[in-house]
């Protein structure tokens, strides 16, 4: 739920930062290239990975704090 989340949200968050002139990526640098176009706006790709992968990571470590530490 919390990737779906935020891949739904992250570009129509993007989208209003960019449209009202709140912020701007820079499209020139090679691990931040623009992911698609709406007009004349970029979606960089940086900021749909990070809610792809920081969700996956949430939920293992608070599977693990749930758990408690592993004693060996």
């Amino acid at each position: 739920m919390l990737v779906a989340w935020g891949q739904i949200q992250a570009p129509v968050v993007e989208l209003g930062g960019l449209y009202n002139d709140a912020w701007a990526y820079r499209m020139d640098y090679w691990w931040n290239p623009a992911l698609f176009q709406v007009g004349d706006r970029s979606i960089p790709f940086l900021p749909q990975f990070m809610w792809l992968i920081t969700p996956v990571l949430f939920y293992f470590l608070a599977l693990r704090m749930v758990k408690g530490p592993t004693r060996d």
